[in-house]
């Protein structure tokens, strides 16, 4: 049976149930495909055996599936999927019951690869497609809902975190340890614990920056320094923007239009400052801009001083 990695916990429930006998994990993003694995195995519960099938027999394929180990415990058996063609005899053996569990990786199959047109077709048996989700959003909704947290503090999330699902997992996990201490987890809450809450500093250094105020700008400079916040983080905040500018000032929509299109999008309570900047920026002046930021990039890699770099920008920024 098809799936997509959206459905990734019914796959996990049939295996538990013993309504699935094996699964394919697939994708062209190997970390992806990693990480999904590594989730069943977490949920499972099971120890992890490896079996390479293009330096494997038919026959030690098929009695690794069959036959319990020296402890008579129930494993993980990890299949990777080399270039060889998958026989009929190991194909056979996944519609039985089986001691193990096993679960075959392969990167980036095609839709005619002969192993997932089997796994796709047999009703025992899950072909998963490990791709990033379409909409990232439901699924940052999804994992919040479990928690009492603000409206706000989810907007943020959907707004801010990287789009990948380890960044997700990682922000749940610390949103389930902070539901034990606090009634309601804030906008605050997540600024304070959320690998993304630098962006809560640093997207004010492009703001101010942009806006010319010099105040606000440098000690917004001076917090996210004693934070210790890393001065490739600080670039990447201001190159993240200068980019949106690119595709807002290049679209054929107009700017209200294109901003609204954005993924992910600017965080609300950003969005008007961002749509006016939008409205005044030249593109000469954002050519300059991103290239200014090259240049830091190269002086950053040269050891020079982030704090003194970055105080240099707002002078340079404002000349150009």
């Amino acid at each position: 049976m098809k799936a997509n990695s959206t459905k990734i916990d019914l796959v996990i429930d049939a295996l538990k149930k013993g309504s699935c006998n094996a699964v394919l994990l697939h994708g062209t993003d190997r970390d992806l495909v990693n990480h999904f694995f590594n989730l069943l195995l977490q949920s499972l519960g099971l120890f992890c055996r490896k079996i390479e099938l293009d330096a494997t027999s038919c026959e030690e394929a098929v009695s690794v599936f069959y036959n319990l180990n020296l402890f008579g415990r129930k494993e993980c058996i990890r299949v990777q999927v080399g270039s060889r063609h998958v026989s009929d005899m190991i194909k056979n053996s996944l519609l039985y019951d089986l001691a193990h569990v096993p679960v075959f990786v392969g990167y980036g199959l095609s839709k005619d690869n002969d192993v997932r047109r089997f796994f796709e077709r047999e009703k025992a048996l899950f072909s998963v497609a490990c791709y990033e989700d379409k909409d990232f959003e439901n699924a940052i909704r999804k994992a919040c809902r479990q928690y009492k947290i603000e409206k706000d503090a989810v907007l943020y999330l959907i707004s801010n975190l990287d789009r990948n699902r380890f960044s997700l997992s990682n922000e749940i996990e610390k949103l389930d340890l902070l539901s034990q201490s606090v009634e309601e987890i804030s906008l605050q809450n997540v600024h304070d614990i959320s690998t993304c809450g630098s962006h809560y500093a640093t997207d004010e250094l492009f703001f101010s920056l942009e806006e010319k105020d010099a105040r606000r700008y440098f000690s917004t400079l001076k917090a996210v320094t004693e934070n210790k916040i890393a001065d490739i983080t600080l670039l990447r905040s201001l190159l993240h923007y200068y980019l949106k500018l690119v595709y807002v000032l290049h679209s054929n929509d107009s700017i209200e239009a294109a901003v609204a299109k954005l993924k992910p999008p600017i965080f609300f309570r950003y969005l008007d400052r961002f749509i006016t900047i939008a409205h005044t920026i030249s593109k000469e002046r954002l050519k300059k801009m991103l290239d200014l930021i090259y240049v830091i990039e190269i002086q950053l890699k040269s050891l020079v001083t982030g704090r003194v770099l970055f105080e240099n920008v707002y002078c340079q920024a404002n000349v150009l």
